[in-house]
């Protein structure tokens, strides 16, 4: 899918974590705070959102299915339209539904983003969500007066070029939406990339 005149305009971060080692759930943590990026930070996530979403990404499109008022589509359908101190809220229903639906001990933790903008000409609203895994990393540093570089340890990043993103999927409202539907389909194109990195089985 072409993302053309991508614009984001909220971000919020929750995380979330692998079960335990008895397989029970560990509850995800809430972010209430939007992430604020300055210009570059917001042009190269931008960029990683069309790298794994965009045109010549491996995002395939998929139909919606589970519509019950419980089902995440349902949910996403709600919230895109929430106001931000609402959607800080609700978005967090998301990282929980993650959370259940990670039943194996094997998959590992690590943070949702749940974001909001819009696209196209004329521009129509999205909502995307990316799970991605927290790695660690070292970051150069030079020295002002002597230029000498070392190297600092960064415990946890992500997002980076190399990142392998679990999961990442969008829900784009239709050029032709019909916002009385009862069919989701008809008001919500989506699209879905599983990183090639990772058994399908274990997502």
């Amino acid at each position: 899918m072409q993302l053309l005149n991508l614009s984001i305009d909220r971000i919020i971060i929750h995380q979330i974590y692998r079960r335990d080692q008895d397989g029970n759930k560990v509850a995800p943590t809430q972010s209430h705070e939007f992430t604020n990026f300055d210009v570059n930070a917001m042009d190269a996530f931008k960029t990683r959102v069309t790298d794994a979403l965009g045109e010549g990404s491996k995002a395939v499109e998929m139909e919606i299915v589970s519509q019950e008022k419980n089902d995440l589509p349902k949910l996403i359908d709600q919230i895109i339209d929430h106001d931000n101190d609402t959607f800080a809220s609700s978005s967090f229903d998301i990282a929980k539904k993650l959370t259940d639906a990670q039943q194996k001990k094997s998959i590992p933790g690590g943070i949702v983003v749940v974001f909001t903008g819009t696209q196209g000409y004329p521009s129509k609203k999205f909502l995307g969500i990316i799970k991605a895994e927290i790695h660690s990393a070292y970051e150069k540093e030079i020295n002002k007066k002597t230029k000498e570089i070392s190297l600092k340890f960064v415990e946890e990043v992500l997002l980076t070029p190399g990142s392998k993103l679990y999961k990442t999927a969008a829900f784009y409202e239709k050029n032709k939406c019909n916002p009385f539907a009862s069919d989701l389909n008809e008001k919500w194109t989506v699209t879905f990339a599983v990183d090639l990195g990772i058994s399908l089985s274990n997502t």
